[in-house]
């Protein structure tokens, strides 16, 4: 299936997760052994991958197509979240079995039969509904955004976000009409790796330009 280039970054994460569904229930099953290791596989897995994945949809994906007047009460969005939880709840479960030594079979199913419906419900419905409604450069916005979500960074570019004054210093020996504004003053100093000596008269003071700027 064809996907918007700025989707398929989402949509490769889905192909990663299908494999891990697919492990899931053929452990749950028998076809393969190792249950335990199965169900920590899947767990650090969830924790790289799946976990911030949802994350992505759920802060930057949705976020955007409501800003353009997506309807976010049709029916495969609702499913969508619904699952998101289910998932999340499913994930609790097994990992409290791993910590208890009893990952159970019937856990990892669910987890597995949930997950790959999961990814066919968004590759199906979700994803080619958000391509009829978002233009392309809505699309661009989404890409951007997941960029930045991806960065780690926790910041977005767009964002506005107040600049720290810059702070300057001064020497003087007496009173000044700034002085007021002064956040430190030092009468000791010294180069390098010499003791401190005192610097009397002068002494040294640390201003904020945003202060000095206001200064009558």
């Amino acid at each position: 299936m064809k996907r918007a280039a700025e989707l398929r970054g989402l949509s490769d994460d889905h192909h990663r997760d299908l494999v891990q569904a697919r492990r899931l229930q053929r452990a749950a099953s028998g076809e393969t052994g190792g249950l335990a290791e199965t169900a920590r596989a899947f767990l650090d897995f969830w924790q790289q991958e799946t976990s911030a994945h949802f994350r992505r949809e759920e802060e930057v994906l949705l976020p955007v197509l409501a800003r353009y007047g997506g309807n976010l009460t049709r029916e495969p969005l609702v499913e969508m979240l619904v699952q998101h939880t289910r998932i999340r709840g499913f994930v609790m479960q097994l990992s409290d079995e791993v910590t208890d030594s009893d990952a159970r079979p019937e856990t990892l199913h669910s987890i597995g039969e949930l997950l790959e419906a999961h990814i066919r419900l968004e590759e199906r419905q979700v994803f080619p509904m958000i391509e009829e409604t978002l233009s392309t450069d809505t699309l661009g916005e989404v890409a951007s955004r997941l960029a930045v979500a991806e960065s780690g960074t926790g910041a977005e570019p767009w964002s506005p976000s107040e600049r720290p004054p810059v702070h300057w210093s001064y020497w003087s020996s007496g009173a000044i009409p700034y002085g007021r504004f002064a956040v430190g003053v030092w009468r000791w100093a010294r180069v390098a790796d010499a003791p401190p000596e005192p610097i009397a008269p002068f002494a040294l003071r640390l201003v904020r330009s945003t202060d000095v700027l206001a200064c009558p």
